[in-house]
């Protein structure tokens, strides 16, 4: 698969053609969305989505730290700030969640042996507009934002995620990803991502 995608993302000056647009006009980051395929049809390392959302909610926790220990907001300012991160301007951006979203469809399609260009073709043209809708319906037992926050929340606090082996230097997922960001920094995050899925449905 490798072989296959790195010519569609780097062109010939071996700079990385980024930001493309889907069918439905919407924004997505092209070597994010085939990397985090990548990484979802073969990594085993660690649990799979942090090669795509897992990571870049760490990163928006660590934006959130910052934000609060800079500004002290009450909880519900934090939350507002939160809010505006996700899909706008920050580690987390609109294109960003397009691409994770994508990313875990296009793998379980391609594990079913299609080809490569016909998985990419048959999801942008008629998949991608439910990518809120797939991601939200791989939770089970989710009918509100409180209860898919819940589950996002509860799924970055798994083993490897605080796991700490200092003679690898490893301090855990979160640690690596999310710096000083501390459980109320997550739980925000989680709360908002849930918000701006529900939002999109």
């Amino acid at each position: 698969m490798y072989d296959y995608i790195f010519p569609l993302i780097m062109n010939s000056s071996g700079i990385s053609n980024s930001l493309v647009v889907d069918y439905q006009n919407k924004a997505m980051d092209l070597p994010h969305c085939f990397f985090t395929t990548l990484a979802y049809s073969y990594s085993t390392l660690v649990p799979n989505f942090w090669s795509g959302w897992g990571g870049d909610l760490a990163t928006l926790a660590s934006e959130i730290e910052v934000f609060r220990t800079a500004n002290n907001p009450t909880a519900e300012r934090l939350q507002e700030e939160a809010d505006t991160m996700i899909g706008g301007v920050s580690t987390f951006s609109e294109e960003d969640v397009n691409a994770d979203l994508d990313a875990i469809v296009l793998s379980k399609d391609l594990s079913d042996g299609n080809s490569f260009s016909a998985v990419f073709d048959n999801y942008y043209k008629n998949k991608a507009t439910d990518r809120f809708k797939s991601f939200k319906n791989s939770f089970s037992n989710v009918t509100s934002e409180h209860d898919l926050a819940q589950k996002i929340y509860d799924l970055m606090n798994g083993g490897l995620e605080n796991a700490e082996m200092p003679f690898v230097n490893f301090g855990g997922l979160k640690k690596q990803l999310g710096g000083n960001a501390i459980e109320l920094d997550y739980k925000v995050a989680s709360k908002a991502f849930a918000k701006y899925i529900f939002a999109n449905l």
